[in-house]
């Protein structure tokens, strides 16, 4: 019953809904047990010390209670009613800050550092609820066990050896791909408009995760995506650009096209790193605005290996910037640097308004707290925070492809912007 209220205060707190006022079982026994938690302290102590404003701990705590009141009263456990209320709380914020339980950190962490198991590569799409439903496949990845077996952008997976997914909580149902390398996962899934049910067997491998690839497209123009600013994601970048500038024989394109749809932002290092590939180094790039001071941000050196391999000429190359309304956060910031800086041209549709810099707290469970600490600004101090940026070039697809496919809708209509002089000779 907790855990199941816990998924729909995380769906409806998304959504904006509010908590029923009347308490359908007494909170107060409860309130005070978790009060009295450690996890509830370091929440305390996270918002009164790290929060990007002044909090009103009567607000916090009423979300708190407002949560309670609609569990059952476990008994002995009382983890199931602080996982309950710490979420209730830090999704209630006036700028929402989340709760990210044990299991999903957990998950998070061996996807990020080498591991013995295996997994099968796709990018994951949203689900069609926030807490329920299967999982979008938004790609494959290159080269991958899922792309050699099949696997397509925007199927549908159902089951993970022989296990219904659809009901599980997101980190719980994507360990089901986990496995040793050489086993096989096999995978229950839909495709297309007419739920075309398919089963498919995809041999698990050792996934080195790459934030960033390219293809060099017509008229020599390149195009590289970025999926996440995670950890070496500048590296991946520069390494893709080194490749296909090799691929040019050496010449620098005549355009890149950068592909922003769908990332989420992620570490403000790695995306201060790698916008000096398209920036003079220490070039101001934005404002972090916390409660206390406003900070500039410049873009930072690359790691020497990753700098020796990198052309100085990507900072000349004229910019196409494709975005949409999944583009959030550090992601929107690199976005609009490039535009202020580079005259890059957003391509795409409005982007997802997210302006936080967020700071992980561990708690004593192995769960962690997402507390935001700044707000993001532009270089010119315009904020972008709930309206998005705008695109130079609204254009909505018209259906999902995998990025940087032949029918990416968006990609083809960037590559109709170039003018004719960047036509091959």
């Amino acid at each position: 019953m907790v855990h199941r209220l816990l998924r729909w205060i995380l769906t409806v707190a998304v959504a904006g809904a509010s908590l029923p006022a009347q308490a359908t079982t007494p909170a107060g026994d409860q309130a005070a047990r978790v009060m009295q938690s450690d996890s509830w302290r370091q929440l305390i102590a996270a918002l009164q010390n790290l929060y990007l404003q002044e909090p009103n701990l009567l607000e916090v705590e009423a979300s708190c209670r407002a949560a309670l009141s609609l569990a059952d009263d476990p008994g002995k456990d009382d983890a199931p009613l602080i996982e309950l209320c710490l979420a209730a709380a830090m999704l209630r914020l006036p700028v929402a800050g989340g709760y990210i339980t044990a299991t999903t950190a957990e998950a998070g962490r061996v996807s990020s550092t080498p591991s013995p198991f295996g997994s099968i590569g796709i990018e994951i799409g949203q689900r069609q609820a926030a807490a329920s439903g299967p999982i979008v496949v938004a790609s494959p990845l290159a080269n991958s066990p899922a792309e050699r077996a099949g696997i397509r952008p925007g199927d549908r997976i159902l089951e993970i050896d022989g296990r219904d997914i659809t009901n599980l909580p997101l980190d719980e149902a994507l360990l089901g791909f986990r496995g040793a390398p050489g086993s096989l996962a096999h995978l229950r899934l839909t495709r297309g408009k007419d739920q075309q049910m398919l089963t498919l067997d995809v041999k698990r491998e050792v996934i080195r995760i790459s934030h960033a690839r390219s293809r060099l497209l017509e008229k020599d123009a390149v195009w590289v995506r970025v999926s996440h600013f995670g950890k070496s994601a500048a590296e991946d970048l520069a390494r893709q650009l080194a490749h296909q500038q090799s691929a040019l024989q050496g010449r620098m394109p005549p355009v890149l096209i950068m592909d922003l749809r769908a990332c989420p932002g992620g570490s403000l290092v790695e995306l201060q790193q790698a916008l000096s590939i398209f920036l003079p180094l220490d070039t101001p790039i934005g404002w972090s605005r916390s409660r206390t001071e406003t900070t500039v941000i410049r873009s930072g050196a690359l790691s020497l290996p990753t700098a020796d391999g990198i052309s100085s000429g990507w900072r000349e190359v004229p910019l196409i910037v494709l975005v949409d309304d999944k583009t959030a956060s550090g992601a929107e910031l690199f976005a609009q640097a490039l535009r202020q800086h580079r005259s890059a041209r957003l391509v795409g549709s409005r982007t997802a308004g997210i302006a936080t810099i967020d700071q992980l707290v561990a708690l004593p469970n192995g769960a962690r707290l997402r507390v935001p600490t700044a707000r993001i600004l532009a270089v010119d101090k315009s904020s972008w925070e709930e309206a998005g940026l705008a695109p130079d070039v609204q254009f909505e697809a018209p259906g999902h492809a995998e990025y940087g496919a032949a029918d990416d809708a968006i990609l083809l209509h960037a590559l109709q912007l170039l003018a004719p002089a960047t036509s091959r000779p």
